[in-house]
């Protein structure tokens, strides 16, 4: 039997726009703790991953999150301000619960012209 080498695997940072890169396991789990902290001062929330701490952030946080420019998520209501993951969500919301504000805002919008066609 010959004897292996081996090399510690590096560990890299799956955190979009983050370029960590390390072999030890516990430098690792540091950094990693790093991402999922709230990034507003004096707040101790901490989360699994990203997309909750953006819905945190824009839930809890709202006017820091605008100021800040903090990025936004994939579905918000512009009405109320509700959030959803998904932008389907955020459309049937709207159906259901804005149906007269949502009325509203495509009375605003210019129609188009459209032939009708006697068959």
């Amino acid at each position: 039997m010959g004897s292996a080498s081996f090399r510690s695997a590096s560990r890299h940072c799956h955190w979009k726009d983050c370029q960590f890169s390390t072999s030890n396991s516990e430098t690792y789990e540091e950094h990693m703790l790093l991402h999922r902290r709230c990034p507003k001062d004096g707040c101790l929330s901490e989360f699994k991953e990203e997309k909750d701490i953006q819905r945190h952030v824009w839930k809890t946080h709202r006017r820091w999150a605008f100021s800040t420019k903090y990025p936004s998520i994939r579905g918000v209501c512009g009405i109320c301000g509700k959030i959803y993951e998904r932008k389907d969500y955020v459309r049937r919301h709207m159906r259901e619960k804005h149906q007269d504000q949502n009325n509203k805002v495509r009375q605003q919008r210019p129609r188009r012209n459209r032939l009708l066609w006697k068959q």
